[in-house]
C-alpha cells in the first residue's frame, strides 16, 4: 500500500530518494501536502478496507463511550469524532475514530493491528449495569 502517490516517479532509485529520513520537511512533503489539500477540496476515496471496524448499540452506548474516550461523543447523528480510548491512569488503550449513526449506534473504526485487543478492552470496560 503506497504512503503517497507519486505518478512521475517512475524507478525504485527515485523512489528511495524522495524516502530519505530527515529531521526537516521530507522531501515527499509537497506530494502529500496536495493529496491533503485535494481531500479537503473535493472527493477522494480512501481504502479502509483492512483497519478494524465495531458497531456499538445500546441505550448506554453514549455513557460508555463518553467514559472511555478523550473526546465527547455526545455529536449530532453523522458526526465523525477522532479521540483516543485511554485506561483509569490515563495511558493510551486506543486510537480511534468513532461516527454516530443513530442516537444510539455508534460506528468505531480502529487500526488494523489493534482488532482483537481493542474489541477486547471495551468490552471489558462496559459495565454490568449498561447496555
Amino acid at each position: 500500500r503506497p504512503l503517497f502517490f507519486a505518478p512521475n516517479l517512475k524507478t525504485k532509485e527515485e523512489i528511495e530518494q524522495i524516502c530519505e529520513y530527515t529531521f526537516g520537511f521530507p522531501k515527499w512533503f509537497d506530494i502529500v501536502k496536495k493529496e491533503c489539500e485535494n481531500a479537503r477540496k473535493n472527493v477522494v476515496i480512501i481504502d479502509q478496507s483492512s483497519f478494524s471496524k465495531y458497531l456499538m448499540q445500546g441505550s448506554d452506548s453514549i455513557n460508555v463511550l463518553n467514559r472511555l474516550c478523550t473526546n465527547n461523543l455526545n455529536v449530532e447523528i453523522g458526526e465523525i469524532v477522532y479521540t483516543g480510548m485511554l485506561n483509569s491512569r490515563g495511558g493510551y488503550e486506543a486510537d480511534v475514530t468513532i461516527t454516530r449513526t443513530k442516537t444510539n449506534e455508534f460506528y468505531i473504526v480502529s487500526s488494523t493491528s489493534q482488532n482483537v485487543k481493542d474489541l477486547h478492552w471495551i468490552r471489558k470496560n462496559i459495565q454490568s449495569n449498561e447496555n
